[in-house]
């Protein structure tokens, strides 16, 4: 982070006191439908960072209405509905190929963030529910946002080269809408901002395949909001929202239906540190935890135990990780139930 020309910083709300609202975009603000991938230019507000006549980087505009291969739900990466409205940006922002391609959001702001002024950043972003097609399933991690005077420049579908104001240091995939905040005191003039992979050309390790043969690392936008704040905040570390019940993942037991969040964090700030953590003893439980490699990491026989995303060897890495329980119900039979979760470091 170049701290010399801004200081970047996120933190909880304790008062919504918004003055200003320097940007509101759920990608609903377009010329036209769009009709295939790449046609980022038919929506307001949205700008393309890359110049050049060979294979520019081309963010997809996708909506409910359009035709084709820009439609929603089912796409070219992952099946999915927007969080907001009916249109989204999906952005192709890295790969594992010989030769990779980068792609950015670029943004206008409605006005320009002023030196000595506070401002938050809100988005959602998702990676979807793959389809059996699908190339995407790679997972990055220092997804940055760049505040800018101009718009950055970008060769071709190469990275850019300039280090962002914020980064999220954490791995991030999930396969429903996930919130994400920012909070700065801006240091000087600035009227665009730019989400991707900031960079040397060598960005690979930074990317980690959650499926096998995944070759694409491709998110979704939707609903992204920066409004002007007071000074009465606590600061804390970068945040994205702590996982959210997956509707779909359900365990039943006996006559409760418990709801499993797809995420945790367990970094011990008293939050959602422990997965899948009981009130109350229940018979026959026995939780299993295999990485990706669908090795054992973790089982354990007591409800009210948890997993707190250690091994025997200590912590594991941030990751997917797949999970089996066994439980006897109510009435004393024996019950089975399985699923992901991703482990956020």
């Amino acid at each position: 982070m170049n701290m010399s020309r801004w200081w970047v910083t996120c933190l909880v709300l304790l008062s919504f006191n918004a003055t200003a609202q320097l940007l509101r975009n759920d990608f609903e603000d377009y010329t036209s439908l769009p009709t295939q991938l790449g046609e980022w230019f038919k929506l307001n507000g949205v700008e393309n960072a890359s110049s050049g006549d060979q294979n520019p980087a081309t963010p997809d505009f996708l909506h409910l209405s359009a035709v084709d291969e820009a439609d929603l739900p089912e796409t070219a990466f992952a099946w999915i509905s927007p969080y907001s409205g009916s249109g989204v940006m999906g952005i192709h922002i890295a790969d594992k190929y010989d030769q990779p391609q980068y792609e950015y959001l670029t943004l206008q702001l409605n006005e320009p963030v002023q030196q000595g002024k506070s401002y938050h950043l809100k988005f959602y972003w998702s990676n979807g529910k793959l389809t059996p097609i699908s190339k995407g399933g790679l997972a990055v991690a220092n997804l940055g946002v760049l505040f800018s005077s101009n718009i950055p420049t970008q060769i071709a579908s190469e990275p850019i080269n300039q280090e962002p104001q914020c980064k999220f240091e954490g791995i991030m995939y999930s396969e429903i809408w996930r919130e994400a905040n920012i909070t700065f005191n801006a240091s000087e003039n600035a009227s665009f901002l730019t989400i991707g992979l900031f960079g040397p050309a060598d960005l690979k390790n930074i990317i980690t395949p959650i499926f096998p043969h995944a070759e694409v690392a491709y998110y979704y936008f939707d609903k992204i909001e920066m409004w002007e704040v007071n000074q009465d905040h606590v600061i804390r570390v970068p945040w994205i929202d702590d996982g959210m019940p997956d509707q779909n993942n359900a365990v039943v037991l006996g006559s409760d239906i418990v709801y499993v969040p797809n995420s945790f964090t367990p970094n011990e700030d008293g939050k959602n540190d422990v997965f899948l953590k009981m009130e109350k003893e229940i018979l026959g439980w026995q939780l299993e935890v295999y990485n990706k490699w669908g090795q054992l990491v973790h089982q354990n026989e007591q409800a009210t135990m948890g997993w707190d995303g250690k091994s025997t060897m200590g912590n594991v890495e941030g990751d997917i990780y797949y999970w089996k329980l066994n439980y006897r119900n109510t009435e004393g039979l024996l019950q089975s139930s399985s699923g992901s979760v991703f482990l956020i470091r």
